[in-house]
């Protein structure tokens, strides 16, 4: 499992795709999806994904709708939003419990993919 990030630049992100490549040595390919954020686009992540051979896919600027992970932290706002939160690792540790159980669903990606990409031919996948 990623522990949370302790800040969102560029140097992080690098390494938060080294623990990506890591935990998929074994996979053909590693397409990471990803908005337009300054340090997503750093000099220091582009020379890391090309070193790890991952391929980023970036969306258009300004738009959550087409972000698949926003669907699973709407799903996570919501749980938050019934649960009295103690503390700040209270709060990680049920925010990290959640991603974990919602991210491995891949009805979060199916209804991603059917919505956005086979609508514009990129039917990557038999259902």
């Amino acid at each position: 499992m990623q522990e949370f990030l302790d800040d969102s630049k560029g140097e992080s992100i690098a390494k938060f795709f080294e623990h990506v490549k890591e935990a998929n040595k074994d996979s053909k390919a590693i397409v990471a999806v990803i908005d337009n954020f300054a340090s997503h686009k750093s000099s220091i992540v582009r020379e890391t994904i090309e070193k790890l051979d991952i391929y980023l896919v970036f969306l258009p600027p300004y738009s959550p709708d087409l972000n698949p992970i926003e669907f699973i932290w709407k799903s996570i706002k919501r749980v938050l939003s019934l649960q009295f939160v103690a503390d700040l690792e209270s709060m990680k540790r049920l925010i990290s419990d959640q991603w974990n159980m919602l991210s491995c669903s891949i009805s979060y990606a199916k209804g991603w993919i059917r919505k956005f990409l086979v609508r514009t031919n990129y039917n990557i996948l038999n259902y």
